[in-house]
């Protein structure tokens, strides 16, 4: 968005911190006498990020084959997941601007209302209200330059049918298409209201409740809002280039350390890394990113997604949510995928210290992702477990030790390297060359899940890679 600062030079971390620059004063002073110098970094602010968030698609390879409209579905997935990523991003900053003004004052500076009800009817926004923040933003000593108002589209809708402005408008040449073709091209206005630029936006916070009746300018009042009503907070401000912008703000990919190691048709092999400490990539003059470690304790689902356990949100493990038909009347019928998890080895990259054991089971979401109330939720049946279950320590302690699991009895897996050589140790996964039905009760049933890592105690050190080799048979889907 062009009316946010966007800082591109982040450094390491989640933490960004940015000083505040205040305003040039003058002072009287004698001949003689020394001169006060007043600092311009007058205090700080702190970013951090704390939303993830991602736009996700998929067909299945039989549509792909089938469809005459695959390359159509396949070319709309960048154009249309960036739109939709956008959009979350401007709610999320329209949210956050309305928060920065305290709700139910009129957050006057220098005598000016800077939070005001409309005085249109029904507290609607009218013209006369672009005029009032006019002056608020010139009591302020904001720069009278790139001026935009960002209303909702009933803003524009009352413009447009305001009789007197129409009346107005109509006779001039310059607007005689404004009755023809509308007020708004694209999602900005074709004419200014008292030095505004105008954008309609459809993602402005809504308003519940507000008990302001200020109009913005003494002697002129709106009306307060009536329990149960809601309305819209629209924002006028100068989007002058600098420091004037209105919003400072930062993005960065997440760090991504999972990804499909190889695909052979029928058989996969995805692979991701498990910190067991927070771990950094790179150097400091480089572009480092620093990755948490895996959570300590019971599993979380209210959080963020590396509280859940998660390590890589791009990297997904196909689900078994219905069987194929199977034998009928002596021929097998493979008309639904089945899935088959043939092995789990963990590498030691970093020897682990501390700690007690490592879980690695899967994770989905209690709703559709993206849905506002939706939480993450352990996979089930074997909550938790499905990939791995208790690795201890010992058995991650020196680098190039590698333990190797192919089926779910408790005693079976195999560990090379440190001081034996094709030891039997425990931790195998409940799934492991069974992959049954998920037990969830979630409408749909969700057909992928994340991997999800949970330690035993706290470590101090550690970095293992996990790698599943999975096999999908009959209708492959995924």
């Amino acid at each position: 968005m062009k009316f946010v600062r966007i800082i591109s030079d982040f450094p390491d971390g989640v933490t960004l911190n940015i000083p505040s620059i205040g305003e040039a004063t003058v002072a009287d002073f004698t001949e003689g006498q020394a001169v006060k110098y007043d600092a311009m970094d007058t205090g700080n602010f702190t970013f951090q990020f704390d939303k993830y968030k991602y736009s996700a698609n998929a067909i299945s390879e039989k549509f792909k084959r089938d469809s005459f409209y695959a390359a159509d579905v396949i070319a709309a997935f960048v154009p249309r997941q960036h739109r939709a990523l956008m959009e979350a991003v401007e709610t999320d900053i329209f949210a956050k601007a309305n928060a920065g003004q305290t709700a139910a004052n009129t957050n006057i500076i220098n005598l000016a209302d800077h939070r005001f009800v409309g005085t249109g009817a029904g507290s609607g926004i009218s013209y006369p209200d672009f005029a009032r923040a006019h002056y608020a933003l010139t009591k302020a000593n904001v720069p009278l330059v790139n001026l935009c108002a960002v209303v909702d589209p009933s803003v524009a809708y009352t413009i447009q049918t305001q009789a007197n402005l129409v009346n107005l408008l109509s006779p001039m040449p310059m607007w005689e298409g404004v009755i023809r073709d509308g007020a708004v091209t694209g999602f900005k206005f074709r004419f200014n209201l008292f030095g505004f630029d105008i954008y309609v936006s459809n993602y402005l916070p809504n308003i519940t409740s507000e008990t302001i009746t200020s109009g913005g300018v003494a002697g002129s009042v709106g009306t307060a809002f009536s329990a149960g009503s809601v309305g819209v907070a629209n924002f006028f401000f100068s989007a002058a280039p600098g420091d004037t912008l209105p919003w400072d703000g930062t993005q960065k990919p997440v760090p991504e350390i999972g990804g499909d190691y190889l695909v052979y048709g029928e058989t996969r092999e995805i692979e991701t890394y498990i910190p067991l400490v927070p771990t950094q990539w790179g150097t400091g003059t480089g572009s480092p990113f620093v990755v948490g470690a895996a959570p300590t304790g019971a599993f979380s689902g209210t959080g963020t997604a590396l509280q859940a356990g998660i390590q890589s949100v791009n990297l997904f493990v196909p689900l078994q949510g219905t069987l194929p038909t199977g034998l009928s009347s002596g021929t097998i019928v493979l008309d639904r995928t089945q899935l088959f998890f043939e092995t789990v080895e963990v590498e030691t990259i970093v020897g682990a210290t501390g700690g007690t054991s490592l879980a690695v089971g899967l994770v989905t979401t209690s709703q559709l992702p993206g849905s506002p109330n939706a939480t993450f939720v352990q996979v089930t049946p074997n909550a938790g477990v499905q990939l791995l279950n208790g690795l201890l320590t010992a058995n991650m302690a020196t680098p190039g030790m590698r333990a190797t699991f192919w089926t779910p009895t408790a005693t079976s897996g195999i560990i090379f390297g440190g001081t034996g050589f094709a030891t039997a140790i425990a931790g195998n996964g409940a799934w492991l060359g069974n992959v049954p039905l998920v037990t969830n009760v979630i409408t749909p049933l969700p057909q992928s899940a994340w991997i999800s890592a949970i330690a035993t105690g706290t470590f101090t050190s550690g970095l293992v890679q996990l790698r599943l080799r999975y096999k999908l048979y009959g209708n492959i889907s995924f």
